[in-house]
């Protein structure tokens, strides 16, 4: 179906994320559902900076990336648009 992944750098800077659905699961909320999981497991380990990089001609992606409450910059990295955003506050129960 497809898979969420985070690259956790040694030092200081912000963990880069990326999620990967394959085309007959697109649609369904399982991207957007896989990716705040993931946030919220970052966040549970102290990460609050986050980075992805998403191809400007990937809307689905770019979607995701805003219900995530992550922002695209100026900055192009072959051809993909670099976004911020921070892991989301747990939440109080």
């Amino acid at each position: 179906m497809g898979f969420v992944q985070a690259t956790i750098p040694v030092d200081t800077g912000p963990t880069e994320i990326a999620w990967v659905i394959g085309v007959p699961w697109q649609g369904n909320g399982y991207g957007h559902r896989a990716a705040s999981l993931l946030m919220e497991q970052l966040r549970e380990r102290g990460i609050t900076d986050v980075i992805a990089h998403i191809h400007p001609d990937h809307t689905a992606s770019q979607r995701i990336a805003q219900r995530l409450a992550m922002e695209p910059t100026d900055i192009t990295i072959d051809r993909e648009t670099l976004w911020k955003g921070t892991t989301p506050e747990p939440t109080r129960g």
